[in-house]
């Protein structure tokens, strides 16, 4: 009965750890032997008069281990990141070549575009009542939601109504 609730859970574990471990060898990211003595240096600094204890823990083989994967796994995961934020800065260039949307910040610092259709493009909206645009923005945002082709929220920027869309997924 244990082993049937915890089933569930493991599998996912197992399932993401198979992929992440494809992608980071997809990737080419590895760990050298360096990486890992370093690692090792680095937590032995930080644990004072400790330090000797972690030395012996960690510089025997599965020890060594233990460090390479948690390395390898932040490696991964952080070329995972800098592959979203690619993505999102990609899109914030697109929307900035334009004239029918705006995004805010022009250049996301993360992986989140702020953004707006402007219907007629910038001029036109101009002219337009901003709470009319506003509206507009949910409706787009609904219509997208609805029709499949794709998700992004909603947020208030500076009293306005922009459509947030969040790179989460480097394949997205």
């Amino acid at each position: 009965e244990v082993k049937d609730s915890v089933r569930p859970d493991a599998e996912l574990r197992l399932k993401r750890s198979l992929v992440l471990s494809k992608f980071a060898e997809l990737e080419g990211i590895v760990v050298e032997e360096a990486d890992v003595e370093a690692e090792v240096e680095t937590m032995a600094a930080s644990a004072g008069e400790q330090a000797d204890m972690i030395r012996l823990i960690f510089n025997g083989e599965q020890g060594k281990e233990n460090i390479k994967r948690s390395l390898l796994t932040r490696k991964t995961f952080g070329k995972l990141i800098e592959i979203t934020n690619d993505l999102a800065a990609y899109l914030a260039r697109r929307i900035a070549e334009s004239d029918d949307l705006e995004a805010l910040p022009e250049s996301p610092e993360l992986s989140v575009v702020c953004f707006r259709h402007l219907p007629g493009g910038r001029t036109a909206a101009e002219l337009l009542d901003p709470e009319l645009l506003d509206l507009y923005q949910d409706r787009l945002q609904r219509a997208l939601e609805v029709s499949g082709e794709g998700w992004v929220s909603t947020t208030k920027l500076r009293g306005r109504t922009y459509l947030r869309a969040g790179v989460m997924n480097p394949m997205t």
